[in-house]
């Protein structure tokens, strides 16, 4: 456990508590059930990860005006000429300077109108009502690392399902949104991604030998002897290219991963 030793604090005290059920989704219910289970001193605090509607791609799309823009002038001080774009594949061009600016002013006032939406419906219980504008994620930090072993080896509900509690990954490689998906989406996204993986293993070896199949059909005429001895195996090694790719695919659509 040295490198358990070694986390700064908060890190070292904090665990990550999932499935937290509906009428407990809040910061203060949150404190009380743990304060009832482990005693008031043992929490130093607790924070539900909200549920921010469109506020990330809001903000994203800011994100991806002011690049664009930088981008811009450099351009423009590089070539000492206004650079241009097409808003369609047939449309006339526009002043990219002048049009990312734009965008950036229509984004700023919905941002600061959705930001201020989620934080008024948070503090008044209206974002959503079914949860009170907090995801079921919560992290919680203890007092002593002691506390924090004691709480991540305690069965807290009879549902195993419920109030899971694990120690965070890392924050620059925490999944957000995936954080705020509902348990029961989380859940049906998992199924679909194991019907593709299973179909994907039972159909691997029909896939590899029609692919061989093929490969003889084909008449190459003067050259079927070449055809015949590398053809099969060029297709089967770009079928195995391809694999981790799309294992890759199905388990970042329909799995969700913290990090």
């Amino acid at each position: 456990f040295a490198w358990l030793k070694q986390l700064p604090l908060p890190r070292a005290h904090t665990l990550l508590v999932e499935n937290i059920p509906r009428g407990c989704r809040s910061n203060d219910q949150v404190r009380d059930f743990f304060t009832a289970v482990l005693g008031r001193e043992a929490v130093a605090d607790v924070q539900v990860l909200q549920l921010t509607g469109r506020l990330p791609k809001l903000v994203k799309s800011q994100e991806t005006m002011k690049k664009a823009l930088y981008k811009a002038e450099l351009q423009l001080e590089k070539e000492c000429a206004r650079p241009q774009h097409r808003l369609r594949k047939c449309g006339k061009k526009v002043d990219s300077i002048e049009h990312f600016r734009a965008q950036l002013e229509e984004l700023e006032p919905q941002i600061r109108e959705e930001r201020a939406r989620v934080q008024a419906g948070i503090a008044g219980g209206v974002l959503t009502p079914s949860d009170n504008g907090f995801a079921h994620c919560a992290f919680v930090t203890f007092a002593t690392r002691r506390e924090a072993e004691i709480a991540r080896d305690v069965r807290y509900s009879a549902n195993r399902l419920q109030w899971v509690m694990s120690f965070p990954p890392e924050p620059a490689e925490i999944r957000w949104s995936n954080l705020a998906e509902q348990p029961t989406y989380a859940t049906g996204k998992a199924l679909v991604g194991l019907a593709a993986t299973v179909s994907l293993i039972i159909f691997f070896m029909p896939i590899c030998a029609l692919i061989t199949t093929v490969a003889k059909w084909v008449d190459a005429g003067p050259l079927q002897s070449i055809w015949a001895a590398f053809a099969p195996t060029i297709g089967l090694l770009i079928m195995l290219s391809y694999l981790p790719k799309i294992l890759l695919t199905i388990f970042r659509i329909f799995y969700t991963m913290k990090s």
